[in-house]
């Protein structure tokens, strides 16, 4: 979805496993970079939008991510975050 041209200009996947990177490279054209969830490597107010999914819940800092995610998103900018239902997934 975040890859039709009507949507996004630009789609960064950002991804700790090299090989997950490489599947998006080759299946949807994006752009990967590695990096850890908790040193996001992006200068301030950089992104309109940022989509985090079933991220957090793997994050044992979640704040810091969090406020990562605040500094590079521009003032006006989104967040769309997705984690579990417990109610609604199976163990």
């Amino acid at each position: 979805m975040l890859m039709r041209k009507d949507c996004y200009q630009n789609v960064i996947s950002v991804y700790s496993d090299m090989d997950a990177l490489q599947y998006g490279r080759i299946v949807y054209g994006s752009i990967g970079m590695c990096a850890d969830a908790i040193h996001l490597p992006f200068r301030k107010q950089c992104f309109d939008t940022v989509v985090s999914g079933e991220t957090l819940e793997h994050i044992k800092d979640q704040k810091v991510f969090l406020d990562n995610i605040k500094h590079a998103l521009k003032r006006e900018g989104v967040l769309i975050l997705s984690t579990p239902n417990k109610m609604y997934t199976l163990s």
